[in-house]
């Protein structure tokens, strides 16, 4: 069997698209994603889109997923320019279906922690 293990795509759907074609053309039947999916490049949502297209993949949340969904927590208006100026930018930006299923990756990989 094999395997494509697949990370830090960070909102470059054409990086991510490159690599899906190369799996593809060498027969892998099982993708692993391992989290940062979205922020840095502007095609978050294209990148989310993408994974939810592949049946089977497992997707597991990175530390810019965590972020991402700390951030949903706070009060907009403390925000400030910085480091994490392109994690605000992907909060405003991310469909709400996007988010939803990002979060949703996150509360399953806290349940599997805490149930070992």
């Amino acid at each position: 069997m094999k395997y494509a293990l697949i990370s830090d795509v960070h909102g470059n759907i054409d990086a991510l698209s490159a690599v899906l074609n190369d799996a593809n053309k060498h027969n892998v039947d099982k993708y692993i994603f391992v989290g940062d999916y979205c922020s840095c490049f502007p095609y978050p949502n294209d990148v989310v889109e993408a994974i939810l297209r592949i049946t089977g993949a497992v997707v597991v949340t990175g530390n810019e997923e965590e972020y991402l969904l700390e951030f949903a927590k706070q009060d907009q208006n403390t925000w400030t320019d910085g480091q994490f100026q392109a994690l605000y930018w992907l909060y405003k930006n991310l469909s709400e279906t996007n988010h939803k299923y990002l979060s949703g990756l996150l509360k399953n990989s806290l349940q599997c922690m805490s149930s070992k």
